[in-house]
């Protein structure tokens, strides 16, 4: 099999597998179920209790990018530990307490 016929078939496999993980992420987030495991969590959790993976950091990741004022003022970023919401001159998350 040659280089070319691996590439596409590689990216035959690849990119729908891609978008069916995405589109499940982002079923799981949207019905407030942990995207690991599918169990059911609350709005406020940071760790799921059906397989402890950290829920914050998975929602900072799959996170849309929105063009609202966040972004056009720059006055605020997401904690790259917990995904809590903190201000531009923050040294510390306030919800996780590590360092920025």
């Amino acid at each position: 099999m040659g280089w070319l016929t691996a590439l596409i078939i590689g990216l035959a496999v690849g990119i729908p597998f891609a978008i069916r993980t995405f589109n499940r992420y982002k079923e799981r987030e949207e019905n407030n179920r942990c995207i690991h495991c599918g169990a059911p969590y609350d709005k406020d959790a940071v760790y799921c209790l059906g397989c402890g993976k950290n829920l914050a950091k998975e929602r900072a990741k799959y996170k849309p990018i929105s063009r609202n004022s966040n972004l056009q003022n720059k006055t605020t970023k997401f904690c790259p530990h917990c995904g809590n919401q903190v201000n531009m001159d923050d040294s510390f998350c306030s919800k996780c307490g590590n360092q920025l």
